[in-house]
């Protein structure tokens, strides 16, 4: 079977050089496409690494599309999708395609999209999405974007790809409803761990309760805010509970951005605009500007 990666880059610096190395010790070919300015364009260069250059930040979805493309266009059979930051552990590829196999061998048809298994890079806590399991695979409902392992040929067929208008933030779990949706499988393995981080945890004590935050920074708030608001309503039908359980989520992120975060109002007065584009179906990129952040 050919495999391939993408890795979508960003300035990248030297911890993100090594974190490509590593996984080209795995694996035969990756494409980089990335989405510096021309000042911090990637710079590393080795064989079996192809490099895109956009010269500007398109966001998530359209690196992750031209990955699926290049695949489908060099005949690969299955394609690893990943953030700069995200490291490979040991035999990380090949336990994905082992759990791939093992999935074929029990349900007679491969996954369309296998998530590894995620540990925190400092505290070494694991995301568990499926939570129970008898097998070394569990079907799940979403995944993040970054190692996952896609089966090319079943999604060109669907002809399913990464929402360009959403740019960042909820492009996973969009992708991945719209799979459900069609009724393919979606599963975790938990023979694949990959080291990844969410966000810039801040954590703090009230009223002697430690609560932990992602932190994530205000531009960030307005792309989930609007596109988690958008798969509300594209995906109730289907996704009910997991939306219920989100909607309850995001009350909490409220709360704790005001009570242990920083730059609140930024970050709420983004929430509100995210909203409002959100209704209006403002896609695409962030188009506020500094100016008007003090009007």
């Amino acid at each position: 079977m050919k495999k391939m990666a993408v890795v979508v880059t960003y300035n990248p610096d030297e911890e993100v050089y090594k974190n490509i190395i590593k996984l080209k010790k795995q694996i035969e070919y990756i494409l980089v496409v990335d989405n510096s300015s021309i000042s911090n364009r990637f710079k590393l260069r080795e064989n079996g690494i192809k490099v895109i250059y956009n010269n500007q930040n398109e966001g998530i979805a359209k690196p992750l599309n031209m990955g699926i493309q290049e695949a489908s266009d060099e005949g690969f059979d299955w394609l690893f999708t990943f953030d700069q930051d995200s490291v490979v552990t040991e035999n990380f590829v090949n336990n994905m395609l082992e759990t791939a196999k093992e999935f074929q061998d029990k349900e007679g048809r491969f996954p369309i999209l296998i998530s590894p298994t995620y540990k925190h890079p400092t505290n070494g806590i694991e995301y568990d999405m499926a939570k129970v399991s008898n097998h070394s695979y569990s079907m799940i409902e979403t995944a993040m974007t970054s190692g996952n392992l896609l089966h090319v040929n079943q999604l060109v067929k669907a002809n399913v790809h990464f929402r360009g208008d959403f740019f960042i933030d909820f492009v996973d779990h969009e992708f991945c409803f719209h799979l459900r949706k069609l009724g393919y499988p979606i599963i975790q393995s938990f023979k694949a761990t990959l080291v990844h981080s969410l966000g810039e945890v801040t954590e703090r004590v009230i009223f002697g309760k430690k609560l932990s935050s992602t932190n994530h920074n205000p531009i960030r708030r307005y792309y989930i805010t609007r596109n988690r608001l958008i798969v509300y309503k594209e995906y109730f039908g289907t996704q009910k509970k997991w939306i219920k359980i989100d909607f309850v989520n995001s009350i909490m992120e409220i709360i704790k951005i005001i009570l242990i975060e920083d730059q609140k109002n930024f970050k709420m007065f983004n929430i509100i605009r995210g909203t409002k584009d959100a209704c209006l179906k403002r896609m695409g990129p962030y188009r506020y500007t500094k100016k008007k952040l003090r009007d």
